[in-house]
């Protein structure tokens, strides 16, 4: 049994975060309703932005925040949206 659990304890992990690129095209694409914000896990801000959908404003703040996710360095994005981690299954 002591051989059984040491082994699950070692087993690498695999991680699984949120994509920059997938980001981007949210936000070329739908940024207009918030799409992108609802993608990394604000939805206020996705629900403010699709509440207000009909102002121009809201295209241009969407183009703003395509241009903020493209210049955030990797590191950044990585520990605010990163890697979680889970067990890699057994085959």
């Amino acid at each position: 049994m002591k051989g059984v659990i040491g082994e699950s304890k070692q087993q690498s992990e695999e991680g699984y975060g949120k994509s920059k690129i997938i980001a981007i095209l949210l936000a070329l694409s739908l940024g207009k309703y918030g799409v992108h914000h609802f993608y990394l896990g604000k939805p206020a801000l996705g629900l403010l932005y699709f509440i207000f959908s009909k102002y121009e404003i809201i295209f241009y703040l969407s183009l703003c925040d395509v241009l903020f996710i493209i210049f955030t360095n990797n590191e950044v994005w990585t520990k605010k949206y990163g890697i979680k981690k889970f067990p890699k299954k057994k085959n």
